[in-house]
């Protein structure tokens, strides 16, 4: 099952996560989509608790969601 979130309480509890996201190349934007790795998970979630800049206070928080 495949189920798109943008609220890290429920995000949180997916077994994999995916990123989406656009890129530009020869003048054309693409659309491509990545497996995240455990790093990449906890960062994504904390850009989701609390906008682009990752601070301390949102790892902590995207580590708690995720149960570490």
């Amino acid at each position: 099952m495949l189920a798109i979130k943008n609220l890290p309480q429920i995000a949180a509890k997916g077994d994999t996560h995916f990123l989406v996201y656009k890129y530009d190349e020869n003048g054309k934007t693409y659309t491509s989509i990545r497996q995240l790795n455990k790093n990449e998970r906890i960062d994504e979630l904390a850009k989701m608790v609390g906008g682009n800049e990752i601070t301390d206070t949102t790892l902590k928080t995207a580590k708690e969601l995720i149960g570490k």
